[in-house]
């Protein structure tokens, strides 16, 4: 049966007007299932090239003092002067670890894709070597490990490798193979949610690396902690809105870290302070202010136009470094009384 003109233009503008059909994948779960493991796949890429090949996201956007993880795609922003406050919260933490390694928090990985959920995550690094490092993360429910990865040139499949329980519940080693210096473990939480622990490069730096991951799993603690932060900022006006912080450690390169801390004037100047560790950076921003101290450096630059008058009360942006403290490279020394009056 064929449809004259004006009947088909009826029944399609009914069509338009119908609600669409159910999508049947999840796309924000695929991306974020994804993201997720194009971190780990990173975090593996080891001997085959002879450099340690991993980036990952320390970016936690959270309300001063609050606590609450905001992505910055949703809008979120703190409002006020901090006091001696650290505005990036950890969920959970490293209740033991080896000597040798400092702590340097929990983060997200955040995608920046609106309705993604952001994924927190600890980690720890050897002092002075990046590329030895343990991190812990938790799986969605219901989702499995990814058992590939990325050896001599070529993806490889792992298998698991039932072990003794941790703290009482079912765990397992993932086991790839080429790769005898990533650890990989994994276990049952209460909820029944998988939680995994990956240490990188450990053997020839801990006596025990499999006995080490062992007693770090049995130990990680529950309950929201400050990330310490790698600059302190003080002295600036209490008008000057404070809208975001990240914390990213790239260890794809020499930077092994990046801090960004967002401000907003009372006229409207949106301004970053921006810091990173390492020789890797190049160019800049036209009209910044730039310094670097203890092997950082710091730029201070607007993102827009408005008027600039409460930022020319405090010097402009040279004037904003100046408020500026570098704490240097060495986690140990950053601090979370990281913005002060």
């Amino acid at each position: 049966m064929s449809l004259d003109t004006d009947e088909l233009l009826v029944r399609l503008h009914a069509m338009a007007e119908e609600p669409a059909p159910a999508d049947p994948v999840d796309i924000a779960g695929a991306i974020r299932v994804g993201r997720r493991r194009l971190v780990r796949r990173r975090l593996a890429r080891t001997a085959g090239v002879g450099v340690l090949a991993c980036a990952v996201g320390l970016g936690v956007f959270a309300l001063p003092g609050g606590g609450t993880e905001v992505s910055a795609a949703k809008g979120g922003t703190g409002s006020g002067t901090l006091q001696g406050a650290d505005p990036l919260v950890a969920p959970y933490r490293f209740g033991w670890l080896p000597p040798s390694f400092n702590s340097i928090g929990a983060g997200s990985i955040d995608s920046g894709q609106q309705g993604v959920e952001s994924q927190p995550e600890a980690f720890a690094l050897l002092r002075g070597d990046d590329a030895v490092n343990i991190g812990y993360y938790r799986l969605d429910k219901g989702e499995q490990p990814d058992l590939t990865g990325f050896a001599h040139g070529k993806v490889v499949n792992g298998t698991e490798v039932a072990t003794a329980p941790i703290d009482g519940r079912p765990a397992f080693w993932v086991v790839l193979p080429g790769l005898p210096q990533r650890q990989q473990l994994f276990w049952k939480l209460p909820d029944g949610q998988l939680a995994g622990l990956v240490g990188e490069n450990l053997p020839g730096r801990v006596a025990d690396p499999t006995g080490t991951l062992r007693r770090i799993a049995a130990d990680i603690r529950e309950g929201d902690r400050p990330v310490p932060l790698p600059l302190r900022i003080s002295g600036l006006p209490k008008e000057f809105s404070l809208r975001n912080v990240t914390l990213t450690t790239d260890l794809n390169n020499d930077r092994s870290w990046t801090e960004t801390v967002q401000y907003a004037t009372p006229s409207g100047v949106i301004f970053n302070i921006w810091a990173t560790a390492g020789t890797g950076w190049e160019g800049g921003t036209p009209g910044a202010a730039t310094a670097t101290t203890k092997g950082v450096l710091v730029s201070v630059f607007k993102q827009n136009q408005a008027d600039a008058a409460s930022l020319d009360a405090v010097g402009g942006l040279k004037g904003v470094l100046n408020h500026v403290v570098v704490l240097g490279n060495d986690s140990a020394n950053w601090t979370t009384e990281a913005f002060l009056p």
